[in-house]
């Protein structure tokens, strides 16, 4: 809806695409409990892109009651959420978040050219990372994990 009424009020593309990532997000971001995994929080991030800051402000607007507890809670989980993804952005700096094997190895790995049976086996990778289960540079469990799901999905 955010999307149509902007078009009709003729902004840019990208204002269009940036407004519409924060109403589709924002739900989620109010939603937060310190019981999401490190991989739920970095895929939030993943997803808000440049938006997280603009983001996390719509949460705090939207934090609204008459009970004062209320909005304490409301906005110590923001405030939590927004420390959460400050030390999570700082780890990643350190160790980048991506698929351990690029296109290039899995095309070797697999003695195939480029085409789009590498994005599912590099977004199942990416995921792996995300979540904590596979490390960045494990380029060993990697390939057996690429080499599992090409043979269970009959990838390609």
């Amino acid at each position: 809806m955010a999307r149509e009424i902007l078009k009709g009020l003729h902004f840019d593309r990208d204002f269009i695409e940036s407004v519409s990532r924060l109403v589709r997000l924002h739900m989620r971001a109010n939603a937060y409990t310190p019981d999401w995994t490190d991989g739920a929080v970095r895929r939030l991030m993943l997803e808000s892109g440049d938006n997280l800051l603009d983001l996390l402000d719509l949460s705090r607007a939207d934090i609204t009651s008459y009970r004062a507890d209320k909005v304490t809670r409301a906005a110590a989980r923001v405030a939590e959420l927004a420390e959460r993804c400050q030390r999570l952005k700082e780890e990643a700096e350190r160790v980048p978040l991506k698929s351990p094997l690029n296109g290039d190895e899995l095309m070797r790995l697999f003695g195939r050219g480029p085409g789009p049976w590498l994005r599912p086996i590099k977004d199942h990778l990416l995921g792996l990372v995300i979540d904590g289960v596979l490390s960045p540079d494990d380029k060993e469990e990697a390939a057996r994990i690429a080499r599992t799901l090409v043979a269970q999905e009959d990838i390609g």
